[in-house]
């Protein structure tokens, strides 16, 4: 979404730059920042556990550090399930598929005499699919944290989940997946065990994210500038395919967010998009300028969509986009020297 109340600035078309043309590029530093830190409560065996996730929004690969705090914990260590799920891309589905499993690991927190100890894990983020109906920067995952009975529980239903009749209509869920989604959708309406191992304020539940980074798109932009003036950010698209590719529209957009209702910030990006065509084997590198108006962390993704009669909609160019940030800090103030005044 861009912000057209921004003093406009007349372009009219993407500028095709010549491959010797210098960026600073962003780097990791930058990304890690879009998402804020985001916290979640349990309480396990009468203690209190907070998870904490520092950095919501990895690289795909990279490892998500999720930290355990408990404090008025008995004994001398205490004994924590974790799960990861990832998304299918299949979740506007009438019938969405159970998540991936990314990890299931029992974790035992070292507790001291004053029954406080805290851990953190290291889990690498990869398996989960971007959503097949809306286009999105990122692709999401699920932290879990429980007792260790639940999460084993839990993980077993879903490792037993299956579809039947898929392919034939609309599928239905066996009886594992049906408990799993039923557990997994964390009513409050459980009854019995169920209501002792997912009941409500005994599962701390923390979104992540990685960035969609899509090889045959690129994006250079500054690591950080300054608010309230024009930067360029260069965009390289590759045409990786043996077959020419037509009617292709590439655009830049300012996601303020990682999940809705997130706090960010816009920019207004010009011009609107770039419309090209590209031989097998061809790349263009095209400028999009941006001015921003507000101090923060800056989202770009640039994505290619596909106009021409022969659009291919699994082509490496279009099925997602790529991911990258800048951040915007606060315009240096230079005072003017003061005048002299010789004297008479």
């Amino acid at each position: 979404m861009r912000n057209h109340g921004l003093v406009a600035f007349v372009i009219t078309t993407a500028v095709l730059v010549p491959a010797a043309a210098h960026y600073l590029s962003a780097g990791h530093d930058q990304v890690v920042k879009f998402a804020t830190a985001t916290t979640s409560t349990l309480e396990l065996a009468g203690a209190k556990i907070e998870a904490r996730l520092e950095h919501p929004l990895v690289d795909p690969g990279e490892s998500l550090r999720i930290k355990l705090v408990a404090s008025s914990a008995v004994g001398k260590r205490l004994d924590v399930g974790l799960l990861v799920y990832g998304s299918k891309g299949d979740e506007d589905d009438r019938v969405p598929s159970p998540p991936v499993g990314v990890a299931h690991k029992t974790v035992s927190i070292a507790i001291d005499a004053e029954g406080n100890g805290s851990i953190e894990i290291a889990i690498p983020l990869a398996g989960a699919v971007e959503n097949r109906y809306s286009p999105s920067p990122f692709t999401s995952y699920e932290v879990l944290v429980m007792a260790p009975r639940a999460a084993t529980k839990l993980d077993r239903l879903r490792r037993n989940s299956a579809l039947i009749g898929e392919g034939e209509g609309i599928p239905e869920y066996n009886a594992s997946a049906s408990k799993f989604m039923n557990l997994y959708s964390w009513r409050h309406d459980l009854q019995g065990e169920d209501a002792t191992l997912f009941g409500e304020g005994v599962v701390a539940r923390l979104d992540a994210h990685t960035r969609t980074i899509n090889p045959a798109i690129a994006i250079e932009t500054p690591s950080t500038t300054e608010v309230g003036k024009v930067f360029a950010v260069a965009v390289t698209v590759k045409n990786a395919s043996r077959k020419p590719a037509r009617g292709l529209v590439l655009d830049v957009e300012t996601p303020i967010g990682v999940v809705d209702g997130a706090e960010g910030i816009e920019a207004l990006v010009m011009p609107d998009n770039a419309t090209f065509d590209l031989d097998a084997g061809e790349s263009r590198r095209f400028q999009f300028r941006v001015m921003p108006d507000q101090v923060g962390v800056l989202g770009l993704y640039a994505r290619v969509t596909c106009n021409g009669d022969d659009c291919d909609d699994d082509s490496a160019l279009t099925k997602s986009g790529t991911f990258d940030a800048t951040e915007i800090v606060k315009a240096q103030v230079v005072d003017e020297a003061p005048s002299i005044v010789g004297r008479k």
